[in-house]
């Protein structure tokens, strides 16, 4: 709950670098919650909602990239760290 994830990017590149200089943004996603309450609240809608998955697609047009990077902006607790339970990536090979 306190490292789950509200805004986030998701960055594509070729070359495995510490920096951002070669990487391209390929989405922006913000995850909601139905019912707009704040941090701490819940109804069962937010509940099944986040049980449910949120599905964010990269631009049809995007470039081929071998590696994804993940940039955690805010989390809702606003903490400074993250998880997530799962990351599915599929796409041309």
């Amino acid at each position: 709950m306190y490292g789950n994830i509200r805004k986030f990017e998701i960055w594509g590149g070729n070359v495995l670098l510490d920096d951002w200089s070669d990487w391209t943004l390929l989405v922006k996603g913000e995850s909601i919650k139905p019912s707009g309450l704040p941090y701490g609240q819940a109804t069962e809608e937010d509940k099944a909602y986040a049980a449910a998955g949120e599905d964010y697609s990269f631009p049809l047009n995007a470039p081929r990239f071998r590696y994804i990077r993940f940039k955690a902006i805010e989390t809702w607790a606003k903490n400074n760290y993250f998880y997530f339970d799962e990351m599915t990536l599929w796409g041309q090979k």
